[in-house]
């Protein structure tokens, strides 16, 4: 069975996917980073530009999920939101659904279809990585779903044709990246010596 794909986006985008399941090409990127993943077992999603997606609503695909796990993003750290959710369907499967890239992750005990479970950010090792100049670079989100203890592509499952609609979350949502971007002039400041006003 095809669930919808679990971005909320205005009608005027698309579901992008990025990186596919089981891509090589991040290898080179995550050693650079001091990362050992000889492969991409996920796929990376973006809705219009990278730019467009920050912010975009990260909704349960499932008719009900249960939360697993959660992550809070820090942004002076630059480090991601991630959030992992579980849904048994009638037939006894198991889906596990994980997301990071997250600029902000809902922690609630249980997600019904079409429930934000998060805001898709571009914190952690992204590309490109953002800069002062542009600090919603590199918005995605990094998806991963297991069955029944196997990773899959989620493609299998989820269908990038089939989104949920609604309204842009608007620039409230982009506010980590800024401060993220205000950290890293403040970072600068202190590596040239100057002390930054805080």
């Amino acid at each position: 069975m095809m669930y919808p794909f679990p971005f909320r986006i205005p009608t005027n985008r698309v579901v992008s996917v990025t990186q596919p399941f089981r891509s090589t090409e991040l290898a080179a990127f995550y050693k650079s980073k001091g990362l050992n993943y000889p492969e991409h077992t996920a796929i990376d999603a973006i809705a219009g530009t990278p730019v467009e997606t920050f912010g975009t609503p990260f909704v349960c695909p499932f008719p009900t999920a249960k939360l697993l796990n959660f992550t809070q993003a820090d942004p002076v750290k630059g480090t991601s939101a991630r959030i992992v959710v579980e849904y048994k369907d009638p037939s006894g499967n198991v889906f596990v659904l994980g997301c990071i890239h997250l600029s902000e992750a809902i922690n609630k005990p249980t997600f019904h279809e079409g429930e934000t479970m998060g805001y898709i950010g571009n914190f952690g090792y992204v590309l490109p990585e953002p800069t002062i100049g542009k600090p919603l670079d590199g918005g995605h989100a990094h998806i991963t779903l297991i069955v029944n203890g196997t990773i899959v592509d989620p493609l299998m499952y989820l269908d990038p044709r089939k989104p949920f609609y609604g309204a842009d979350t608007g620039a409230e949502k982009d506010v980590p990246a800024i401060i993220r971007a205000a950290e890293r002039i403040r970072e600068a400041l202190r590596a040239l010596g100057i002390k930054p006003v805080a």
